[in-house]
């Protein structure tokens, strides 16, 4: 059918087309290795590679199938590449037990296998997930204790308020007994100045009752010897009347 061998002659075309792409790749990455070959033959920088994942790989003691196997490496095994025979497609690798193997070369990742990078990713979740708990546990920690600082700070900041209460009434009380105390001092000095005029006034007192007592004394002698002198001059008078009227 006409179609139908159009289809065909197309789908030829593009298996053409993507055979033409495929060897034009390959070609490149075989000059690419005779250049690397050419220039550099066996590279020997030390490397660190991994075994493929999904299998389990064999190590001989050569670079050929023809050298026996000493190890049986598991999928996501690391090793350290020391040489890579381009010519032979096998790389020197050493194992971490030390020992130094043939392996080849295609079979060696730079990254490690995706299931030991799975299990150091749950490893890695795993620590994290710890991590957040125990962080999350310091946290409420400490908000508890944030809590209780804050409630310290709370009685505290009342501690002050009353303390300050109690220094102002302790300084008024300091001020007013200042303040009774020069009181004190002035009614000491006016009872004393008033203790003073005391004493004076009592010896003015003591001064004019002696002198009243001596004017009296005086006062009663004059009279006392006025009384005498009248009892002796009026008998006299009365005698020289009663003489005269005799003579009359």
């Amino acid at each position: 059918m006409p179609g139908h061998t159009g289809g065909e002659t197309a789908c030829s075309r593009l298996n053409q087309a993507d055979f033409g792409s495929v060897e034009e790749i390959l070609v490149r990455k075989i000059a690419f290795i005779c250049l690397l070959s050419v220039v550099a033959g066996h590279v020997h920088a030390q490397t660190e590679r991994y075994v493929t994942d999904s299998m389990r790989l064999e190590t001989r003691q050569g670079p050929s199938t023809n050298h026996r196997i000493t190890h049986m490496l598991s999928s996501g095994a690391r090793i350290t590449v020391l040489e890579e025979d381009t010519e032979t497609g096998y790389s020197r690798v050493a194992l971490d037990d030390g020992s130094e193997v043939w392996i080849l070369t295609r079979f060696l990742m730079d990254e490690p296998a995706a299931r030991a990078q799975l299990a150091e990713a749950q490893e890695k979740f795993t620590r994290e997930r710890d991590n957040a708990r125990d962080l999350a546990s310091q946290l409420e920690t400490m908000s508890q204790t944030s809590g209780e600082i804050e409630q310290s700070r709370s009685a505290l900041a009342t501690d002050k308020k009353l303390l300050q209460t109690e220094l102002a009434q302790i300084k008024q009380a300091a001020a007013n007994t200042l303040a009774i105390k020069e009181r004190n001092q002035s009614l000491d000095k006016q009872l004393e100045a008033v203790s003073m005029d005391l004493d004076a006034a009592e010896q003015r007192n003591r001064a004019l009752k002696e002198r009243s007592e001596r004017d009296w004394f005086i006062a009663g002698a004059g009279v006392l010897l006025g009384g005498i002198i009248i009892g002796l001059v009026i008998p006299k008078i009365r005698w020289k009347r009663r003489r005269g009227w005799g003579e009359l």
